[in-house]
């Protein structure tokens, strides 16, 4: 999966905006190189640049909904009604 852009916002937030959607329950790796030069560092509330880190995994813990069903399922695992 590609992280197509980064915002870093207000209240030492960080998004990511990523190529596809990420189902609930799924686990990625995320890694970041911090620049050896520049202003363009992540850092704590206190000001602390963030250190390197490689293949740190990330859960989303949402669940994904099932679709409803307008029409008669073919099995009950389709979706709910």
């Amino acid at each position: 999966m590609q992280v197509r852009s980064v915002v870093s916002g207000r209240g030492k937030t960080v998004t990511l905006t990523l190529s596809r959607a990420v189902a609930g329950g799924e686990t990625l790796k995320l890694s970041y190189t911090k620049p050896t030069t520049g202003d363009n560092v992540i850092q704590d509330a206190t000001g602390n640049d963030a250190a390197s880190f490689t293949d740190r995994a990330v859960s989303n813990l949402a669940r994904t909904p099932r679709p409803r069903c307008w029409v008669a399922p073919r099995s009950t695992a389709d979706c709910w009604c």
